[in-house]
């Protein structure tokens, strides 16, 4: 038999596949193709042998048609063919015996098997014979197809039973699919009772996907069924049933799972499958899927009954809400800036108080005076939760005044309240607030506006004459100033806090008489303190341990000094050498004063360090602060340097990213000799390729270079890192390429890949005469962009020379 020629040819339902027409030779052989040639035992060139008694028999159960082609010569009534209409030579005659050379005419074998019985004698033999027959096949009736009822869920495996069986190999699952909710392949199948002939009725298919829901299925399956002739046919059989043997899934989709005091949200139920599902909830919701308005006033748990309207299969499923309370006991609240301090309390008591005015996070105690005129919000939450519960407090604004203290017969003074335009009351003080003490003693006056009011009580007495501080090092520590009458405000050099009257000696001048100023309503008093000069510098210094040796101070008020410490050299230059000390440490320096004053300067002796290894930016950012919390810098004092980097004041520097541009940039930290950097990579707003067009046989390409560190996604990136892009992975597409950074900014490129094709010139040699002659050529695909000396249409050797 020749090599098979595969042809499709669609009839009915079924697809026929049929083949070239297979060749024999004659010998004793049975065949069922409904279309063939038979030679004699020489084939279609050499002649038939000597001897030869052959019977070949084709059947076809439909009738056969024979025909004699070219010629036909055998020894004449010494070599014979008969042909019998049956399956064998007892079958009645239907030509012959033919001998000699006449072409016999065409006959019809109606049995539906027609037998060559063909002999040669001893001696002579001739060329033979070319027989072609035809056979009407006859379409097959394909099988049904059925399952057995699965009796579990979660299969992917499909049991099929044939009303009749096939070839053990011929389903064609490659061309087969199974449709439910989605599209279902089948990977592959096994006949389960294949015969010693070949042949099979059930089968199981394996799927792509477990099936672990209800639903109505439709298969396609490709079968493969012979007819007479032993061709080919193919069917897409049909095969619909309901698979009901899973639990209906339910899901509840709700807008919060933990309500907070009397929040209400929502709840929905959602089965799965792709049959018609009806809902009945208890507590009175509707019966839809949803969503349902739930409140914590009513019931925590709810309850729905799922029913699968076509097969009559229901589930019971319920949600649980988590509930917490958490109540402030008072409500919402007026009070004047002027009243006692108020407790909050809340349930459970175990909260943490947040808001203007609280001064005690978790006992809840409000100080009225603390807060701002206005609308203050307090706040009580629960650790672990995000339950809370919140209450307004609404301040009238009033403060009678912040000096409580006055002299005898001081001068009549008007105080100046927040806001104006209230009324005072109270021992000598003027409606409109001019305040006159007489004699000494503790004076209650009042001051009413907007329905508030709040009484000063006045320390009236005379001033303490002296501070009794005696000559001061500059160097103390801080001082604590206290005269009376109190209730008043300090001012002067080193005065720290004036209410408090905290002052700070090292604030002030090189020695000599300070002067501090006290202030009352309506008098004053001045205090002169002496103060002895004592300083090493500044307070604080930090210094690199691969610095070379330098003096701690240039200029030590007074000079003379001896110091002392760890690190120090020279006790009367006050040499430091960084190296000789364990880096990384804080270290006092002492400087005694020829005057019998001690200075203390803290030295901190460590490598200057970036925290920070690498920052991502986009371009457009706002700048940067380089201070300690944004670049973990350490120590502090240094300088920045580098592309970007602007000094602000005060030795404060920031990074500006679209002044250093995108790219990447080392920019540095210099302290005291000691130098660390840190990598700022600034990415692009939006990439400078829009779009392109490119061939699907063009080599891979980077498709632009921004700054290392971004991602490439996308059909064709083949490298996320530098967005190296293969064309050939998107032919004939255009497909969107995403440029994303860390920074959080990115953009996208347009890329359209056109389908190679190769272009083709045919009708052209590599060699000609020289001869004045047009030659016709042809291009493809016609389309494309012709180029070359002398050519509009057609070659001519000649003119190109």
């Amino acid at each position: 038999m020749k090599n098979i020629l595969v042809l499709f040819i669609a009839l009915l339902t079924g697809t026929y596949v049929t083949a070239q027409v297979p060749e024999f030779n004659m010998s004793d052989t049975l065949v069922n193709v409904c279309k063939g040639r038979l030679f004699d035992s020489g084939g279609e060139i050499d002649i038939y042998g000597n001897n030869e008694n052959f019977t070949f028999t084709v059947c076809t159960d439909s009738p056969i048609e024979i025909t004699f082609q070219g010629e036909f010569c055998v020894e004449d009534d010494l070599d014979f063919l008969t042909i019998h209409d049956g399956p064998d030579i007892s079958s009645p005659i239907l030509s012959g015996p033919l001998t000699g050379i006449e072409l016999p005419s065409t006959t019809i074998a109606f049995s539906g098997c027609a037998t060559f019985h063909f002999t040669s004698e001893i001696s002579v033999t001739y060329c033979g014979f070319d027989i072609l027959w035809d056979s009407s096949y006859i379409e097959p009736i394909p099988p049904t197809i059925s399952t057995p009822a699965p009796d579990e869920c979660g299969i992917n495996v499909i049991s099929i039973e044939l009303s009749y069986p096939i070839l053990c190999d011929e389903v064609f699952i490659e061309n087969s699919i199974l449709e439910g909710q989605t599209p279902i392949e089948l990977n592959s199948y096994i006949a389960t009772n294949c015969d010693t002939d070949g042949l099979a009725s059930t089968f199981d298919l394996t799927l792509s996907e477990i099936i672990d829901y209800n639903c109505n299925f439709d298969l396609s399956l490709q079968l493969g069924v012979r007819d007479n002739c032993d061709s080919l046919w193919l069917f897409n059989q049909p095969l619909n049933f309901i698979y009901d043997q899973c639990e209906i899934p339910v899901e509840f989709i709700v807008g919060d799972d933990l309500l907070c005091n009397d929040q209400c949200t929502t709840i929905s139920a959602l089965a799965e499958g792709c049959f018609d599902f009806t809902y009945t909830w208890d507590n009175g919701l509707p019966a839809t899927a949803g969503p349902h308005l739930v409140c914590p006033n009513g019931p925590l748990t709810y309850t729905v009954t799922v029913v699968e309207v076509q097969t009559g299969n229901s589930t019971v499923e319920s949600y649980t809400f988590e509930h917490e309370s958490v109540l402030i006991d008072q409500e919402d609240i007026i009070l004047c800036q002027s009243d006692a301090t108020l407790l909050f309390t809340a349930n459970p008591p175990i909260g943490i108080w947040e808001g203007p005015g609280i001064y005690n996070s978790d006992s809840g105690n409000f100080d009225p005076d603390g807060a701002e005129p206005g609308l203050n919000y307090i706040f009580y939450s629960i650790d672990n939760s995000t339950c809370y519960d919140s209450v307004q407090v609404s301040l009238t604004e009033i403060n009678a005044g912040e000096i409580t203290a006055s002299c005898p017969f001081a001068t009549p003074t008007l105080l100046n309240p927040e806001p104006t335009g209230g009324l005072w009351t109270g021992d000598n003080i003027s409606p409109t607030g001019v305040f006159s003490p007489q004699d000494a003693g503790i004076y209650s006056i009042s001051y009413a506006v907007n329905g508030c009011f709040e009484e000063l009580i006045i320390d009236v007495q005379d001033f303490t004459p002296s501070l009794n501080l005696g000559p001061l090092c500059q160097s103390a520590n801080t001082q604590y100033l206290s005269v009376l009458p109190s209730g008043g405000y300090w001012y002067g050099i080193g005065i720290d806090d004036s209410s408090a009257g905290t002052w700070e000696p090292e604030w002030t001048e090189a020695g000599g008489d300070i002067t501090l100023s006290y202030q009352a309503i309506g008098c004053s008093m001045e205090y002169i303190v002496n103060i002895i000069p004592a300083q090493i510098g500044v307070r604080y210094l930090n210094t690199c341990p691969f610095t070379t040796p330098f003096l701690i101070s240039d200029s030590p008020n007074p000079p003379g000094g001896i110091y002392e410490g760890m690190g120090i050299q020279d006790v009367n230059t006050g040499l430091f050498d960084p190296s000789s000390v364990i880096t990384d440490n804080w270290y006092d320096i002492l400087y005694y004063a020829p005057n019998g004053c001690v200075d203390t300067l803290s030295m901190f002796v460590g490598e200057t360090t970036i925290l920070q290894d690498t920052v991502y930016f986009c371009v457009n950012d706002e700048p940067l602060f380089l201070n300690n919390e944004n670049t973990g810098r350490s120590p502090w004092g240094g300088q920045w340097t580098g592309p970007g980097v602007n000094f602000m004041q005060n030795n404060d520097f920031e990074f500006i990213p679209s002044n250093a541009g995108p790219g990447e940039h080392l920019v540095y930290y210099d302290n005291n000799e000691c130098l660390d950097s840190v990598l700022y990579i600034v990415f692009p707003s939006e990439l400078t390729t829009e779009s392109m067009t490119v061939c699907s046989a063009d080599e891979p390409f980077i498709i632009e270079e921004p700054p290392y560190g971004g991602t490439w996604t996308g059909q064709g990136i083949i490298n996320e890192s530098t967005g190296l892009f293969d064309p050939s992975l998107a032919e004939g597409e255009t497909v969107t390429i995403t440029y994303s950074t860390p920074s959080n900014c990115g953009d996208e490129v347009e890329i359209t890949v056109d389908e190679f094709i190769q272009a083709v010139i045919s009708g052209i040699e590599e060699t000609y005469c020289y001869v004045d002659v047009s030659l016709p050529y042809e291009t493809s695909p016609p389309d494309g962009l012709l180029a070359g000396p002398s050519i509009n249409g057609e070659f001519n050797p000649a003119v190109l020379g």
